[in-house]
């Protein structure tokens, strides 16, 4: 299983990460966490500093516009 703490390191680092969570500002599936080591579920919805990352399992994650530009 995949932690909290690793998707939203992935994107902001470890440090930024541990203290977004400790200061309240992630959540999971709409509810405040605080704690780093909480396992996603699939299709669980982890939202930070604007960001919304959707966890799908078997290291995907699907993360609000971030869809790949069209090559010109």
């Amino acid at each position: 299983m995949v932690k909290v703490l690793e998707i939203i390191a992935d994107k902001v680092g470890k440090d930024v990460a541990n203290k977004l969570i400790q200061d309240g500002s992630v959540t999971v599936n709409g509810g405040v966490i605080n704690q780093s080591d909480l396992e996603l579920n699939v299709y669980d919805l982890v939202e930070f500093d604007d960001r919304k990352i959707c966890y799908l399992g078997a290291n995907y994650v699907l993360e609000e516009n971030s869809y790949p530009q069209a090559a010109k």
